[in-house]
């Protein structure tokens, strides 16, 4: 039987009981507010993140995760006696992380260090892969097998959606999503983006005015595209977690779905989506 260690990058925003259930290795995002570094998980956990994002006047900014921490991290799960890694980062279009991933992996064979090391592209953000990685530590945990993991992920992973209500277009200006001369208009207008992911990449699909407009969208959008279908269903939230409480009770009461739980949005997505954004994650069963 393999022994199997599972990686993954900070932006997983992975819970932090199933981090230390299961043993999975976090690499962070670094994050520089100013001249000040933090590693997203390890030196400021998401509820510090937003009240210290909230005061600052200039939108904080990140970096990837270098080959060589990655490279770190394969060689001591092999020191640890790991025969099999499982890494997964944030979609390879977003980000260049999924390709340092790999270069280590490269690195380490070169380097004559016997590791077998599968790098996922995710294709997603935030806790939509964050809750396939729990999946996939759970199982090597009970003694499954590689390519029995990586089929639960990559079937898990091919039904998800995600539709994401941004509170405040500045964050989403900040990250060059949206023309300043739009993001003014609606600043002045109250305007909400309505963002989905789609093939890894985030996608504007709607907007509403003002914050009461905000559920009744994320139900509507979420029905049409099959959430009552859906294999599971979760909310993620910034900083609202009332928001995200009146959300869950919505939709299990307008759409007759069962939400498996309320979870957050971390610091790498939230400095581009900002206070006040909220979202419905799930995953619809495979045809």
């Amino acid at each position: 039987m393999s022994k199997i260690k599972i990686i993954s990058d900070s932006t997983a925003d992975i819970r932090y009981e199933s981090i230390e259930k299961y043993g999975i290795k976090v690499l962070p995002i670094n994050l520089y507010f100013g001249d000040e570094q933090y590693r997203d998980y390890f030196d400021i956990k998401f509820e510090e993140f937003y009240k210290k994002l909230a005061g600052e006047k200039e939108i904080p900014k990140t970096s990837q995760i270098s080959p060589t921490v990655f490279y770190d991290a394969y060689k001591e799960a092999a020191d640890e006696g790991f025969d099999t890694v499982l890494c997964f980062t944030l979609s390879k279009v977003g980000s260049g992380t999924y390709n340092n991933a790999n270069l280590a992996a490269n690195m380490l064979h070169d380097d004559g260090i016997s590791l077998d090391v599968e790098v996922v592209d995710t294709m997603s953000y935030c806790f939509m892969y964050g809750r396939a990685v729990e999946i996939a530590a759970e199982m090597a945990e009970n003694g499954a097998e590689k390519q029995e993991i990586l089929d639960r992920v990559y079937s898990f992973l091919s039904g998800q959606a995600a539709i994401l209500a941004v509170d405040d277009i500045k964050y989403l200006k900040s990250g060059g999503r949206v023309k300043p001369s739009v993001a003014t208009v609606a600043s002045i207008l109250d305007i909400k983006p309505i963002l989905s992911i789609e093939d890894g990449l985030v996608e504007y699909i709607d907007k509403v005015r003002g914050s009461k407009k905000v559920i009744p969208k994320l139900i509507s959008i979420t029905e049409e595209r099959g959430i009552k279908d859906a294999e599971e269903i979760w909310i993620v939230y910034a900083d609202v977690p009332e928001k995200a409480e009146e959300l869950k009770k919505a939709l299990e009461e307008n759409l007759g779905v069962t939400v498996n739980g309320i979870s957050y949005i971390g610091p790498t997505v939230g400095i581009n989506v900002g206070c006040g954004s909220m979202a419905v994650i799930f995953y619809r069963k495979p045809e």
